[in-house]
């Protein structure tokens, strides 16, 4: 079922020729909902817990280690949000193209679409291929 759910996303890819539009009304984040938000993250779960394990817990001085890595946590994790929504915006509108013909859409969209082939061919091969 993952392998036909691939395939159909790849398939929805190659097909799109149209940026989504967006109702800025339903967007309307406060800076503490964003905040909220970042509690679902699953990778900054696994990172904070990779650290702290690692890195705060079990030593003479966890609570200096901690106070040293917070605002390391705040700093990346600000910054990196920030960096992804901006290369975001540049990119749809890079992707929109000369005279809206989103002719840059279409060809990244098969692109990633063909990279995702590439993925599923993979995970097949690798599937049946004797260890």
């Amino acid at each position: 079922t993952g392998i036909g759910y691939l395939l159909w996303l790849a398939w929805k890819l190659f097909n799109t020729r149209t940026l989504t539009t967006l109702d800025n009304r339903r967007l309307q984040l406060t800076f503490w909902q964003g905040v909220m938000l970042q509690f679902i993250n699953i990778k900054a779960w696994f990172l904070a817990l990779s650290v702290v394990s690692g890195w705060v817990i079990g030593h003479d001085d966890t609570l200096e280690r901690l106070l040293e890595t917070l605002p390391v946590f705040m700093f990346f994790g600000l910054s990196s949000n920030l960096t992804y929504a901006w290369i975001g915006a540049s990119l749809r509108h890079w992707l929109r193209g000369p005279n809206d013909t989103a002719l840059r859409l279409q060809r990244f969209n098969r692109g990633m679409a063909l990279a995702l082939l590439g993925t599923v061919a993979w995970m097949i091969q690798s599937a049946i291929q004797p260890t």
